[in-house]
């Protein structure tokens, strides 16, 4: 099974997401803001994240740089 991780600061969209792909057959593990999404990268193994570009404290791109470094 695939996991994924979905990073998003607005819990209606992360329930919706985390929905929609579980329903066909990923692991899902979902982050309210990019701190917790930094955290969650450093304790678990993910095949894809999705995550917003517009977050305070820590945004999209700060998240796509880390994971590349």
């Amino acid at each position: 099974m695939k996991n994924i991780l979905i990073i998003d600061n607005q819990n209606e969209v992360l329930n919706l997401l985390r929905l929609a792909l579980s329903m066909r057959g990923f692991c899902i593990e979902i982050a309210l803001g990019g701190p917790e999404g930094i955290k969650k990268l450093n304790d678990g193994n993910f095949d894809l994240v999705i995550t917003e570009i517009n977050m305070p404290k820590c945004n999209g791109s700060e998240i796509c740089e880390y994971i590349r470094s």
